[in-house]
């Protein structure tokens, strides 16, 4: 199974938003889902508020964020937990649905077998691993490497999910490829964005900032710096 897969095909490669397709693929509805490594919690979120009948858990690692998450807006159906994809807090076969909403690349390398290992025994034998993880390429990458260069991390995700199926616990269900979308108003907000972040500890030199600025600034239009993101989508259940 794992022969076919690929780190990046672009041949019909749509251009569309991460919603469009984990609302294709998954079903929702009435879903216990973990969104893990939830972030700012925005997935999170959205999904409990457009599906009143799904309960959604955000589990977050960094602290500092999960304290934000808590901090904002909650809702009845959505509640957010301090946690690492590499030992969750949570009870055996527990959810439909596990999203890891580019998450697994930020997990330590020598723990991301251990995370997707998690995700399976938190997963119902029925349930569905949404594994979706940008693609190192394309124009905005090109930006963020040279102060953040994911290279070797993102293709140890790619690796830890061969692991697991070729361990025989998972299986692959399917795999997709798609564009993003990503509109970022200027250059200010794509330091709050993306260089001030408190999961890192970004330090650029005053030379990397200037090669950085210069390198965005080359995507403004009168809306913003518009890039596509190369992103791959990984779809597992548990084994038969």
């Amino acid at each position: 199974m794992t022969e076919s897969m690929q780190l990046w095909d672009p041949r019909g490669a749509r251009v569309c938003e991460p919603k469009d397709v984990y609302t294709e693929v998954l079903t929702l509805k009435e879903a216990h889902i973990l969104d893990l490594g939830c972030g700012n919690g925005d997935v999170s979120r959205a999904i409990a508020k457009a599906i009143k009948s799904a309960t959604v858990v955000g589990l977050e690692v960094d602290a500092v964020q999960h304290e934000k998450n808590v901090a904002a807006e909650q809702l009845e159906n959505l509640e957010f937990k301090l946690g690492g994809a590499e030992r969750i807090p949570e009870a055996d076969e527990t959810f439909d649905i596990v999203l890891m909403m580019k998450s697994l690349h930020h997990v330590p390398v020598a723990e991301m077998g251990n995370a997707l290992r998690e995700a399976r025994r938190v997963l119902r034998t029925d349930g569905l691993a949404f594994i979706l993880e940008p693609v190192f390429g394309g124009a905005f990458n090109e930006i963020l490497r040279v102060f953040h260069d994911e290279r070797e991390v993102r293709q140890a995700a790619f690796d830890a999910v061969k692991g697991i199926l070729d361990s025989g616990a998972m299986t692959l269900v399917e795999e997709r490829f798609f564009q993003a979308p990503v509109t970022i108003p200027d250059f200010a907000a794509f330091e709050e964005r993306y260089i001030n972040v408190t999961h890192s500890d970004h330090r650029l030199s005053s030379a990397q900032r200037k090669e950085v600025q210069q390198k965005f600034e080359r995507h403004m239009k009168p809306g913003g710096a518009e890039f596509k993101m190369p992103m791959r989508l990984d779809l597992l259940k548990k084994a038969d």
